[in-house]
């Protein structure tokens, strides 16, 4: 059970110390992430295993004054979505991950340039909101 959490790291997102919180991020984060991978590659195989990743409110929601800590918690919750999907997808993820590293040999990754033109062009038109998620599709 992961249950680390750092919440002495309190305060407006941009008054934050970049010290703290690269510390809160080792602990709320990296550190949980890491003892995952550990723990899945020491177990012996016989023995079932359950990891659970205790979360927060502030994870799915934006409140004031929790920036660092529900960033670091998002992102553990994340950490282990995609971890229980490569568990349940094991023999896809290596497909996956072969596939991308195939298309990048051929050159068939898009180039940095291009998502980043769609975020520039984003970025100067008018209308949006303070905190905007636009998600690109590139064709």
């Amino acid at each position: 059970m992961n249950n680390a959490a750092d919440v002495a790291l309190l305060g407006q997102v941009d008054q934050l110390d970049p010290a703290a919180m690269l510390r809160a991020c080792a602990v709320n984060t990296v550190a949980p992430v890491l003892l995952i991978g550990w723990v899945l590659r020491t177990a012996p195989a016989r023995i079932p295993l359950r990891i659970v990743n205790v979360s927060s409110g502030a994870a799915v929601e934006a409140l004031p004054g929790l920036g660092a800590y529900g960033a670091t918690k998002a992102a553990l919750r994340m950490a282990g979505m995609v971890l229980g999907t490569e568990l349940d997808l094991r023999a896809e993820t290596v497909l996956i991950v072969h596939m991308f590293q195939q298309f990048a040999a051929e050159g068939r990754v898009l180039p940095a340039s291009l998502p980043a033109a769609e975020i520039v062009a984003h970025l100067e038109a008018d209308g949006h909101p303070r905190f905007s998620e636009q998600r690109f599709l590139l064709t």
